[in-house]
């Protein structure tokens, strides 16, 4: 059984708005045809500093992101926590990094609405694009790919253990409820225009507003309480909170109130916070219900939140150097097989569930080397095969045939789609 869940990587499609605010930024789309296509090229050629510019900043947390669910696992479903002697040195030190890395998934989350939330288009030659069906379904077949794939490496390793039922399961991820995150994802994917459409018309007050409410109700009160069903942050509800919180972060350009020397002092805070409330070991009952050491180690949790707002801020700032957004934009693809190989049943049995619980009672330092280690080879060798599947989807021309599958779909139901 899982002893984490994890975070996944969001649809490619990114993009950030120059420097004008954000009420006078509009995106420019190169349309379909006719004179509206010639409107829409003067235009993008009359303003090119609204073109669409891809954040790499936003790129690299996604990435570290990822590093952080492999620290997750290999300390949590690896057996370190566990295992680690109470009030050791050990255990205050695997419980610290796993609380620092414990923000990846509402980073990927928050992620999803930064990058998804767009003013509604209103130039000439600007076609308002609801859903991006293409990129659901190119991420849908690389669920397929791994969770399939997967398990004919494991037939391989152990003959006789996969049946073709266990195939066939992995072929439907959504209505089997293979990748939590992906089956959470897939549910906001399809309500991100109505999402978006509250975000654009919100205006500040009515946002605060919304801001204070999931603070403190449905993130402060449930972890405490536990009482509107978040299941800890493993849910669609909690995954649209974040996206609407994301989108917030980007609509009102939260970096430009917030540099990064703030936001790291704020996210130590907020990890010093959670660790301490754990050490303490302190715990209590209020109203029938039981409170225990760990309250604050939760998606949910107030700290864990904030840590992850502000990591968003942190890597909406940076600026990576050519020859680190060279590197960035060469893996960055790639951060959704990690988390779709390290996390399918079989390959977390054979290489993640309880494989570490020998270096719990290990010295401290060799626990921190190898969490950092495992985890940072990990990441590679997942970013690695990636390459291999995105070549192998070119050669089969899969971005050509979703593509068309979209044109087909925007042709039957109406280009507003």
């Amino acid at each position: 059984m899982k002893q984490r869940k994890q975070a996944k990587h969001l649809p490619d499609d990114q993009q950030v708005e120059g420097k004008l605010p954000w009420h006078k930024v509009r995106h420019v789309d190169e349309p379909a045809d006719g004179q509206t296509k010639a409107a829409g090229k003067a235009l993008a050629a009359a303003a090119p500093s609204l073109r669409r510019e891809r954040n790499y900043g936003i790129d690299s947390m996604r990435i570290l992101s990822m590093f952080y669910v492999l620290i997750l696992h290999t300390l949590g479903a690896g057996g370190v926590l566990d295992n680690a002697a109470a009030g050791s040195f050990q255990y205050a030190v695997s419980w610290l990094m796993e609380i620092g890395a414990y923000g990846a998934l509402n980073v990927f989350g928050l992620i999803s609405g930064y990058v998804g939330y767009r003013p509604t288009p209103k130039e000439p030659g600007q076609p308002r694009r609801v859903l991006k069906i293409s990129s659901y379904l190119s991420l849908w077949l690389e669920v397929v790919f791994y969770g399939v794939g997967c398990c004919l490496v494991y037939m391989v390793i152990a003959p006789g253990k996969v049946t073709g039922a266990d195939v066939l399961r992995w072929v439907f991820p959504v209505s089997n409820g293979v990748y939590w995150f992906f089956t959470a994802y897939t549910g906001v994917f399809f309500v991100m225009p109505l999402l978006n459409l509250a975000v654009e018309h919100c205006d500040r007050r009515t946002t605060a507003v919304f801001l204070i409410v999931v603070f403190f109700v449905f993130s402060l009160f449930d972890t405490f309480f536990t009482r509107f069903d978040l299941e800890g942050g493993y849910s669609f509800t909690w995954l649209a909170m974040l996206y609407l919180i994301g989108a917030i972060v980007k609509k009102y350009r939260f970096s430009d109130y917030v540099k990064p020397p703030l936001a790291l002092l704020g996210i130590v805070l907020m990890t010093l916070v959670s660790w301490g409330w754990l050490m303490s070991g302190f715990s209590f009952s209020v109203y029938d219900t039981d409170v225990a050491k760990d309250v604050l180690v939760s998606y949910t949790s107030p700290t864990i939140l904030v840590m992850s707002v502000l990591y968003l801020i942190i890597g909406a700032q940076f600026k990576p150097s050519k020859t680190l957004t060279k590197i960035v934009k060469f893996l960055a693809p790639g951060a959704f097989a990690v988390y779709l190989i390290n996390t399918q049943d079989y390959m977390w049995n054979v290489g993640m569930s309880d494989r570490f619980v020998w270096l719990a009672s290990r010295p401290t330092i060799l626990i921190i080397l190898v969490t950092l280690g495992f985890s940072l080879v990990y990441v590679a060798a997942c970013l690695l095969i990636d390459k291999a599947r995105a070549w192998l989807f070119r050669l089969l021309r899969v971005p050509q045939a979703t593509a068309a599958l979209e044109r087909g779909c925007r042709k039957s139901l109406g280009r507003g789609l």
